[in-house]
Order: structure tokens, then C-alpha cells, then sequence
């Protein structure tokens, strides 16, 4: 008995023959947000809490939880960049700010057990 196992260029000759599968390959795709984007948004965030009167750190991640912008005002503490990579991963991963999952710990707290 013989096996054969065909080399890439015997495919390829098949393919132009036009024996090749010609089924559509189904590819996941998801966007991204732009770098350009994700600084502006940043940005507008940290310039919101100077004129509240607050220094803070804020983070961009993308969708897989890795910090696009980090950007850390001066005068904040040595925490505010880890706290502030920390919030926005809780933010993607419940897909939700995180003023919603503050607001649902308070209720889940006040109900009695």
C-alpha cells in the first residue's frame, strides 16, 4: 500500500488547476481602538479631574486588557497608575464603568440575607 501526502507545491498546482477548496474561511475579526482615539480620550479624562481638583492616573487598555494610554498627573501618589490599570480592567471585563458595579455592591449590601 502507498501512501502519498502531497508537497506544497503539488497543492498549489492542484489550486491553479482549480481543485482547491473553495469554501469561505471564516475569520474572527473585532475592532480596536485607534491610538489617536484612546490619548484623546485620556486626555479629556485627566483634564475633567484637574478641574475638579483631583490628580489622578488613567488607563486605556485594549481589548485584551493591555494598557494602550497610561497617563499619571503629577503629584499622585505611587498607586494611582496600578489602581487606575486595575479599575479600567474591571471595567472590560464586566463590560460596564465601574460606577455600575460601585452602584450594584451598595444594593447587593442594603438586601437582607
Amino acid at each position: 500500500m502507498r501512501y502519498e501526502f502531497p508537497t506544497l507545491s503539488a497543492r498549489r498546482h492542484r489550486a491553479a488547476r482549480g481543485h482547491a477548496c473553495t469554501r469561505p474561511i471564516d475569520v474572527a475579526t473585532e475592532k480596536q481602538l485607534p491610538l489617536a482615539l484612546a490619548l484623546e480620550a485620556a486626555q479629556g479624562a485627566l483634564d475633567q479631574c484637574r478641574k475638579d481638583g483631583f490628580r489622578v492616573s488613567v488607563t486605556v487598555l485594549n481589548n485584551a486588557a493591555q494598557p494602550i494610554v497610561l497617563l499619571r498627573d503629577g503629584g499622585t501618589g505611587p498607586h494611582t497608575a496600578d489602581t487606575s490599570r486595575r479599575k479600567a480592567y474591571t471595567s472590560l471585563t464586566f463590560r460596564a464603568p465601574t460606577t455600575a458595579l460601585s452602584k450594584r455592591l451598595a444594593e447587593t449590601r442594603r438586601s437582607p440575607i
